[in-house]
């Protein structure tokens, strides 16, 4: 894992300017792919875990798992393909609109869904080592006020 306590290189741009935030929460972000490339999770992104995740056991249909992690349509529908070539998700129509598709989690997206939560749990861990636990604490509360700001 990489340390937030690398180099000051990657805090700052060419010319010594600190770089926006946007920019170092991708940088944080690029740990995150490369946390899950490394834990070889059948060639899936975070972003299909993010939509595995958000998937009820009841299942959801694709324009509202799309609406739900602020997607269009049409590129959910993408990382759905390859959900559902991989084993991860299955689809089912309901009785009552033979016209919709219902996705639910499969045995595989339930088991590589938990080894991806496992797996970012040891990376927030490694990160609060580096900072401090109540430091880390306090960036965890301010991310989750912006988001849902």
């Amino acid at each position: 894992m990489n340390s937030v306590k690398g180099s000051q290189a990657w805090a700052t741009s060419a010319e010594g300017h600190a770089l926006p935030t946007p920019v170092l929460m991708g940088r944080l972000m690029k740990q995150v792919s490369r946390a899950a490339a490394d834990a070889d999770l059948h060639g899936l992104r975070p972003t299909h875990f993010r939509l595995l995740a958000e998937l009820p056991e009841q299942g959801r249909r694709v324009s509202e798992l799309a609406e739900r992690v602020g997607m269009t349509k049409q590129s959910c529908g993408e990382f759905v393909k390859t959900l559902i070539a991989g084993g991860h998700v299955e689809v089912r129509t309901p009785p009552d609109d033979r016209r919709s598709r219902v996705l639910t989690r499969t045995a595989t997206g339930d088991r590589d869904l938990a080894r991806f939560e496992g797996l970012m749990a040891a990376l927030e861990d490694g990160w609060a080592t580096d900072v401090g636990a109540q430091r880390y604490a306090t960036f965890r509360r301010v991310l989750v006020e912006l988001v849902t700001g």
